[in-house]
């Protein structure tokens, strides 16, 4: 098994494992990962190169407060 950062290449991995590899869904799921930035990491599970599985995690910043340092 193989567990690896997702990428924009990843894109119809991703929409297979949303059970959906139709080609608009998996230009929908390419403009979700390039919209989410660096504030979201995904993860991509293969074995022998197939998609098994995939967790992605949102970085929350928080807003300044004046008697702390900043945090996410």
């Amino acid at each position: 098994m193989t567990i690896r950062v997702a990428g924009a290449a990843d894109a119809a991995a991703l929409a297979s494992l949303r059970g959906d590899d139709d080609p608009e869904f998996v230009t929908r799921m390419a403009a979700w990962l390039a919209s989410e930035g660096n504030r979201r990491t995904t993860w991509l599970a293969l074995v022998a190169e197939e998609p098994v599985g995939m967790a992605s995690m949102l970085e929350y910043r928080r807003m300044p407060r004046p008697d702390r340092p900043d945090s996410r």
